[in-house]
């Protein structure tokens, strides 16, 4: 924890960080609830002065190491919402999934968060293995109904190459029909689409903050910040972050890179994109879109009207510039 909190006061400086500027925080990668609550305690007291009174502070964890007495302390913390690892609810897939937490355990660690002091939670389900056709999610959704949850975050499994999970074979094909399903199902009970993979009765500010292209900074071995002109990574492997904690890989992101993450990033997620940065192709073609019932032009932003279209709209536009 010493490094993290070098690097830590190190960036506050540098990025000019002022008391109460901060909007939220996610403390995440790996299983930060695995990790005794205590040790959390000194991060917190360097950052919270500059935590916004009613900054989002989000932790993740996973069923099998979520404890009463650990969210407890979370909560002391001022830790105000959690992001739970879930992934399935049926067994033989979370066995695929290598995950060491049962059906069972899931629902008892929903139940602990319902029954505690955070209201805004979310959970994570993954699809696209070979498990889920439409009638195995059907009954995914029929759980979830019966917990009246905030928020999903719902992922594509994705299998890098040459691995055992790619041996096992457990991803299916991508399947339009079971993407649309599932986003239908979701919002039928509730949950609306605010982003390609996000779901919620309660947006999270953070991720919002991500699409907005705000400004963030990135603590922690293979952690990613952004300042406005420059990604930078903290180095990946853990025993050289300890030798170096404030070593960084920079990538500038000119105006042209630029352009296109705010439209990929717009365009999948209910944030839209001015209409400002786009050269004058793209914006008739914006308008042309608009014709075609694919996106709305509202106030100088464009709103994709189909997140499923939005790199297909993205990579259009993107080549008119």
């Amino acid at each position: 924890m010493s490094k993290i909190l070098t690097q830590l006061q190190h960036d506050l400086k540098s990025f000019g960080t002022k008391k109460e500027s901060i909007d939220s925080l996610f403390i995440g990668g790996g299983t930060p609830s695995s990790v005794e609550a205590k040790l959390f305690e000194s991060f917190f007291k360097k950052l919270s002065p500059f935590l916004k009174s009613d900054a989002e502070i989000t932790i993740e964890s996973n069923p099998n190491s979520l404890t009463k007495e650990w969210l407890e302390e979370m909560i002391e913390f001022n830790v105000n919402r959690i992001s739970l690892g879930v992934q399935s609810f049926d067994n033989e897939k979370l066995r695929f999934l290598g995950r060491n937490h049962d059906k069972k355990r899931a629902f008892e660690a929903i139940e602990l968060l319902k029954n505690s002091e955070i209201s805004n939670f979310s959970i994570d389900l993954i699809y696209a293995t070979k498990f889920d056709s439409i009638s195995f999610l059907k009954k995914e959704i029929e759980t979830l109904k019966q917990f009246d949850l905030p928020h999903i975050s719902l992922y594509e499994l994705i299998i890098e190459s040459n691995t055992n999970f790619e041996k096992l074979g457990i991803k299916s094909k991508q399947d339009v029909e079971i993407d649309r399903f599932l986003i239908d199902s979701l919002q039928s009970i509730g949950l609306k689409q605010y982003e390609i993979s996000n779901f919620g009765k309660i947006y999270s500010k953070h991720n919002l903050g991500y699409w907005q292209y705000k400004n963030y900074i990135g603590i922690g071995s293979g952690a990613v910040g952004f300042d406005g002109k420059n990604r930078y990574e903290s180095l990946k492997d853990v025993a050289s972050y300890i030798r170096n904690p404030l070593f960084k890989s920079y990538e500038l992101i000119d105006e042209k890179k630029k352009r296109l993450e705010r439209l990929f990033l717009g365009l999948r997620s209910i944030v839209g994109v001015d209409m400002s940065i786009l050269t004058k192709k793209q914006i008739e073609a914006s308008y042309t879109l608009e014709r075609e019932g694919k996106v709305t032009i509202k106030d100088g932003k464009i709103y994709n009207n189909d997140f499923l279209l939005s790199d297909e709209i993205a990579l259009y536009l993107d080549s008119l510039s």
